[in-house]
C-alpha cells in the first residue's frame, strides 16, 4: 500500500522535460497565450519570479546555443505546442531559432521580474494582430491558473477548483 502511494506520488510529480524546466515553463506560458489568440506576433510581455529569470538567464536551450527567457518565449510562440508541456522546445528547428533571434533583436519581448515573489510564477501576455492572449502559471512549471483571450477567461482555477469556459 505504501509502495503504491509512493509510486503514485512520483508519477504525479515527475513529468518528462527537455532541458531546464524554467526555460520550458516560460515557453509553455507564451505558447498557451499565443494558442488562444493566434495571428501575427507583435510583442510578448512576461512577469516572472527571480528564480525563473535567473535560471533562464544562465541555461542553454538544448539543441541551440541560446540562453534567456526572451528566446524561450519567442520559440514557445513560433515552434511550441502547449500539449508537449515541459518538452515544448524539443521540436525547434534551425529556421525557428533564426527567426526567433531576429524577433528578439527587435526587442519585442519585455520581462518584468517581481522580486517579492517567493514561488514559481510566469504571467505571459502575447500580443498579435488578433489581440492579446494571456496565460499564468503558478507554483509548478506546468500549473496553468489562468488563460485569457482578449480579456475573456478561457480557463481559471480558484481555490483549487477549475473553471473552464466551453
Amino acid at each position: 500500500m505504501i509502495e503504491d502511494n509512493i509510486i503514485s506520488l512520483l508519477k504525479s510529480e515527475m513529468i518528462p522535460a527537455f532541458g531546464v524546466t524554467e526555460l520550458s515553463s516560460v515557453a509553455l506560458a507564451c505558447s498557451k497565450a499565443y494558442e488562444v489568440i493566434g495571428g501575427r506576433l507583435k510583442n510578448i510581455d512576461i512577469v516572472t519570479d527571480p528564480g525563473i529569470f535567473k535560471n533562464c538567464f544562465s541555461c542553454v536551450i538544448p539543441g541551440t546555443n541560446e540562453t534567456g527567457a526572451e528566446i524561450a518565449a519567442v520559440l514557445g510562440v513560433l515552434a511550441g505546442s502547449p500539449k508537449l508541456k515541459l518538452e515544448i522546445l524539443m521540436d525547434v528547428k534551425d529556421k525557428d531559432i533564426d527567426r526567433a533571434k531576429k524577433l528578439v533583436s527587435k526587442k519585442i519581448v519585455k520581462i518584468n521580474i517581481k522580486n517579492e515573489l517567493q514561488e514559481l510564477f510566469n504571467d505571459a501576455k502575447v500580443t498579435t494582430d488578433n489581440g492579446i492572449g494571456r496565460a499564468i502559471i503558478k507554483k509548478s512549471h506546468i500549473n496553468f491558473t489562468l488563460v485569457e483571450s482578449n480579456g475573456n477567461m478561457m480557463f481559471q482555477t480558484q481555490r483549487g477548483k477549475e473553471k473552464e469556459k466551453k
